[in-house]
């Protein structure tokens, strides 16, 4: 089973690295995963992946549901092409 393939099971949402925690809480609230994907503003490239868990940290220790959903995102992650396997990833 090729990537591409759960895309059609499961609904990705997704917000702007310009938006708030707020958008990002909101995201993750109306989608299956508990994660959000973030994306560029204006070509809605790829950046990173939040997670519930990046929020309620944030929320805990230093952040407002107004901050910049920049904040939370993660310099390590890792993308595969639509085309790989789940293996090869």
């Amino acid at each position: 089973v090729e990537i591409k393939d759960y895309k059609k099971r499961i609904p990705l949402m997704k917000v702007r690295s310009n938006g708030i925690i707020r958008d990002a809480a909101k995201a993750i609230a109306e989608g299956l995963l508990g994660t959000v994907i973030v994306v560029e503003p204006d070509s809605e490239r790829f950046i990173s992946v939040v997670t519930d868990g990046d929020i309620r940290r944030a929320l805990m220790y230093e952040y407002s549901a107004d901050s910049p959903v920049s904040v939370l995102i993660s310099e390590d992650s890792v993308t595969a092409n639509i085309h790989m396997t789940a293996e090869e990833i």
